[in-house]
């Protein structure tokens, strides 16, 4: 890929860092309600779940001027993380309520695993 990488992919790119951002946040405020409960395993589940792909998704925008292939592997990262995050919340069943963050979660999946579609 040369300097013009993101010509070809810039609307993948976008969508999938206004899905990041979306997605930190609703982890974040997950993990935070995840603070008012008494159960510490639960809260101890839920950091090992979203606390990673939060991170990730939260630097992710910082890192559009590395070489693309680094810019890749983070999406790669992503949408890894992300998978493994929802697993993780959807075996929690019933014990918080991760209305807002799975759909967040699924977004942010859907469009890392488009941008890396669209990179080739």
């Amino acid at each position: 890929m040369d300097d013009t990488w993101l010509t070809g992919i810039a609307d993948d790119l976008a969508r999938c860092l206004v899905d990041a951002e979306a997605c930190a946040e609703a982890c974040e405020r997950l993990l935070e309600a995840a603070k008012q409960s008494d159960d510490a395993d639960l809260q101890q589940r839920l950091v090992d779940a979203l606390a990673a792909t939060a991170a990730v998704a939260r630097i992710l925008s910082d890192l559009i001027d590395l070489p693309p292939p680094l810019v890749l592997a983070a999406a790669r990262v992503c949408r890894d993380r992300g998978e493994e995050a929802i697993a993780q919340l959807e075996a929690l069943g019933g014990r918080i309520d991760g209305a807002h963050a799975l759909p967040a979660l699924r977004a942010f999946v859907a469009s890392s695993t488009g941008l890396l579609d669209a990179a080739g």
